[in-house]
């Protein structure tokens, strides 16, 4: 899984934006044109400004330190756009998620490979795992890409479980 390597990482702006348009590189590219698919320093600011993605975790110096959180809110916003989504939208709609929740719907769009010029046979039909992990909570894993789907499952179901107050 692309994203699972930068679980524990943490990211200077220009390490974010170059660790985010690598994982996005590999999504499908955006319908609507006018959008640029990777991000920059800039586009991160202001996703910050307007509340997108969260604040630093820290900074060190005059330098602020981003986190795995904020790889997949930049990469979730990324590709919402892409798919025609206005930020407002976005923010409502990203708005309380948990990272494992982004995780989970970041990863049919990064987990695809980058498509080739060349032209190739038809695909051969994947062995895919879809479970029901809630009320509306679908996910489907690739046992091709995730080395233990079940385990995985079970790290998001226990994500979707409300802890006892």
């Amino acid at each position: 899984m692309p994203l699972q390597q930068h679980r524990d990482r943490r990211f200077t702006l220009p390490e974010l934006v170059q660790t985010a348009s690598e994982l996005l590189a590999q999504a499908p590219k955006p319908q609507d044109a006018r959008v640029n698919p990777l991000p920059d320093a800039r586009t991160v600011r202001y996703y910050q400004s307007t509340q997108l993605l969260d604040r630093p975790l820290g900074y060190e110096g005059r330098r602020a330190i981003y986190g795995y959180r904020h790889l997949l809110q930049l990469c979730a916003v990324k590709l919402l756009q892409g798919a025609g989504r206005g930020l407002d939208e976005i923010q409502q709609g990203l708005s309380g998620r948990s990272d494992a929740q982004l995780e989970a719907s970041l990863l049919p769009a990064l987990a695809e490979p980058v498509s080739s010029p060349m032209p190739q046979s038809a695909p051969k039909p994947r062995a895919l795992i879809s479970a029901e992990l809630g009320p509306g909570v679908v996910v489907t894993i690739d046992p091709d890409l995730v080395s233990n789907p079940q385990a995985l499952l079970d790290r998001l179901t226990q994500s979707l479980t409300p802890e006892p107050r």
